[in-house]
């Protein structure tokens, strides 16, 4: 339970601090974040994320260019 809460937390971060319109991050490079801090998911888990955290307000765009992904 508490990795899952620290997913969330950490994707807000990462696009936060990582992403932008020029340069969105995909759900493999999410997954890859993740796992370098001990994470393991699966790629809906990623997206059930994101919906969640624009759900209660974070404005978290999903991109087909300039490649698949998020940025904030």
């Amino acid at each position: 339970m508490a990795s899952s809460k620290l997913k969330t937390l950490y994707i807000f971060k990462f696009l936060s601090e990582q992403s932008d319109e020029s340069n969105p991050l995909s759900s493999v490079e999410l997954i890859d974040m993740l796992a370098q801090k001990g994470i393991i998911c699966e790629r809906k888990s990623i997206y059930a994320d994101v919906k969640m955290l624009n759900s209660i307000g974070f404005d978290i765009v999903t991109t087909l260019t300039p490649k698949r992904g998020f940025f904030m």
